[in-house]
């Protein structure tokens, strides 16, 4: 009877999980790439339960003895770049179909209420609970300036603020600003792709995102300088992606195996000798994020166009869960790894690194993943619910293009219906 009674329990438990999690409508959404995005915040979760007791020195500089596990490890804070590329992927969807097959153009209007109400009301409430609880010191006259700055998403642009009060913020300061720019930089595109014939968009297409790539080397290498030193396509296509998934997906792992041993040997030379070549020293702070994005880019293909068995796991429904309060689990496990620091670190004296690591991903479990989940039910998702009052009339009377879906994670799904944009490129 104890086991019947606690089975019902836990049915109701997982019924009401789920009932949290309802979003509308599910069927515009791709779910493999929940299970990407909720890989993407774990692996950032994994750097920071390695990255943070080792530099208030908790444990040693090279807490695991095996440095091929280090390596790994400290490639988590690369998660980061799986959030944009998914953010770049999923959010032009919508304008890559206008683009290319002359359909309405997406609403610039809904694109930006979507944002603000799926953005700012978790992030400020965030910020001043953060602030209130672990940070008072910002409530002090002379940081209000800084505090201001958190306000209006710039907190990347002083030293005095990067990756300070809660150091993820800073990529929430990116992905603000990007999407500020994407409706924009999607009409300039249009201008250049609506002048060619309908046989020859997909290129021309994909020149003007090779020329934005360009743009964003370039800039990034000027300014670390002036830091630092003074249609019609072919209906083959989906089946060739098809047969190419597997190879895609190797090759992406491998790319990604490549860059993680490089990155590694940046951080602590001679680690890995075939990367101790000068040039592969200087010039990793150029082209590394863009070599990781391409690699991340390959596995996220790889997984689009490939068999039930590759996509299962990244389909499985623990792991989308994740991806739906990653958000809210992106901004919170960083304080609340502070709070584990300061009161149960003590406790874990005279424990090896390889233990202690252990606890601290129980403490992940046990303790912030259920408060991110309580925060998307009655923080996240009622911000979501009542920006869908203000897009709701004008997604009913838009084609599809214009979208009517709405997002489950701080990277939304599309503007549009994700899998029929998806589709009709490659069909």
């Amino acid at each position: 009877m104890a086991r019947t009674g606690d089975c019902q329990i836990g049915m109701a438990i997982g019924q009401w999980i789920r009932a949290g999690l309802e979003d509308f409508p599910k069927k515009n959404t791709i779910p493999v790439l929940d299970g990407v995005r909720a890989f993407a915040c774990l692996i950032v979760i994994w750097f920071h339960v390695y990255r943070i007791p080792r530099d208030l020195h908790v444990w040693s500089t090279q807490p695991f003895s095996n440095r091929l596990l280090n390596s790994f490890l400290f490639f988590g804070k690369y998660g980061v770049t799986l959030f944009f590329v998914l953010s770049g992927f999923l959010l032009f969807l919508p304008f890559a179909k206008a683009l290319l097959f002359e359909k309405t153009w997406p609403s610039t209007r809904q694109f930006y209420v979507r944002r603000v109400f799926r953005i700012l009301p978790a992030y400020y409430l965030s910020l001043i609970l953060i602030v209130l609880l672990f940070q008072r010191q910002y409530l002090q006259p002379e940081h209000w300036k800084e505090l201001g700055l958190f306000f209006v998403f710039l907190m990347d642009s002083s030293r005095a603020t990067f990756k300070q009060l809660n150091a993820p913020f800073w990529t929430l300061a990116i992905e603000w600003q990007y999407y500020m720019l994407l409706p924009l930089l999607a009409l300039s595109m249009r201008l250049i792709v609506w002048r060619v014939k309908q046989g020859y968009r997909l290129p021309t297409a994909v020149a003007c995102i090779l020329g934005v790539i360009a743009w964003g080397l370039f800039s990034r290498y000027v300014g670390i300088y002036f830091m630092d030193q003074h249609p019609s396509i072919s209906p083959n296509i989906r089946t060739t992606l098809q047969k190419l998934s597997p190879w895609l997906w190797i090759a992406g792992l491998l790319c990604l195996l490549v860059m993680i041993l490089w990155d590694y040997n940046q951080y602590y030379p001679h680690t890995w000798p075939l990367f101790n070549n000068l040039l592969l020293f200087q010039y990793s702070y150029l082209i590394n994020e863009l070599c990781i994005s391409l690699s991340f880019g390959l596995c996220v293909l790889a997984l689009l166009f490939g068999s039930t068995w590759l996509k299962r796991p990244f389909e499985w429904f623990p792991l989308r869960w994740i991806g739906m309060i990653s958000y809210s689990l992106y901004m919170w496990h960083l304080p609340f790894l502070f709070v584990f620091i300061q009161w149960g670190q003590p406790l874990l004296r005279g424990w090896s690194p390889e233990q202690a690591y252990s606890v601290y991903w129980l403490w992940v479990l046990v303790i912030i993943i259920p408060f991110c989940f309580l925060f998307f039910r009655w923080v996240e998702k009622p911000g979501m619910k009542f920006g869908e009052r203000f897009t709701r009339p004008k997604a009913n009377a838009a084609t599809p293009a214009a979208g009517s879906s709405r997002s489950r994670s701080e990277i939304p799904a599309s503007e549009g219906t994700a899998q029929e944009v998806l589709h009709e490129l490659v069909k």
